[in-house]
């Protein structure tokens, strides 16, 4: 049994996420934990971000992103990272030099990967995790393209959003898997007005090849 969360963005996360996917994997003794990207935000790097709203440096956001490491590995037996557009921005920024795996890959019981998806085998079924460059204000447009692509279940991160369906076919499901930022955090996010849809925080249970999404409205169910 295996969770997938994603788009954490470390310092911005939603403490309330992550402590509800720790208390669902100890109740559930899901052993592994699969974060689609995005674990760090690494907004130290966006030039914005930087100089006009949190005058970050690269240590206010790695310390804590190996802090909540430490405590996922206390939960879960394998945590795997697939690379997100915002751990791209450490190697863009050092031309190639370095990427962020390089803090990641010596830690007992992480592995980190340079690919922006994984391919995870539940009770016979195919299921495409990843972390796309593509994005639709449309829940589920992305992930339904992706199923038709590769033939898989897909449960794809990047959007914020959280939902479940089929694609076209009916053939495979698909789940947009959520975001765990917090967007109180978020001055980018909360001080304009648009048409983007707001972002659902949330996690997927993955159980005998079926998914199980849980956010704050039906996690009272989930952990009764």
């Amino acid at each position: 049994s295996v969770m997938v969360l994603g788009d954490v963005e470390v310092p911005f996360h939603s403490t309330d996420t992550l402590e509800m996917a720790c208390a669902l994997a100890r109740k559930y003794e899901l052993d592994t934990l699969i974060i689609n990207g995005d674990l760090i935000a690494l907004d130290c790097f966006s030039t914005w971000v930087r100089n006009t709203a949190y005058k970050l440096t690269f240590k206010n956001e790695i310390e804590p992103t190996l802090e909540i490491l430490k405590i996922f590995l206390n939960i879960f037996k394998q945590v795997y990272i697939i690379t997100g557009n915002h751990e791209r921005r450490l190697a863009r920024k050092l031309d190639g030099e370095i990427t962020i795996g390089e803090f990641f890959s010596n830690i007992a019981g992480v592995t980190f990967s340079e690919y922006s998806y994984c391919v995870l085998n539940s009770s016979g079924k195919e299921i495409l995790v990843c972390h796309q460059d593509n994005y639709s204000k449309q829940p589920l447009a992305v992930a339904r393209e992706l199923a038709s692509i590769y033939h898989k279940n897909v449960i794809a991160g990047h959007t914020h959003h959280l939902a479940q369906g089929y694609d076209k076919s009916g053939r495979y499901w698909v789940v947009d898997g959520g975001c765990c930022r917090d967007v109180k955090y978020t001055e980018y996010k909360s001080i304009r007005v648009n048409t983007f849809p707001k972002w659902n925080n949330g996690v997927v249970m993955v159980i005998n090849g079926s998914p199980f999404l849980v956010d704050e409205c039906n996690a009272d169910f989930w952990l009764q």
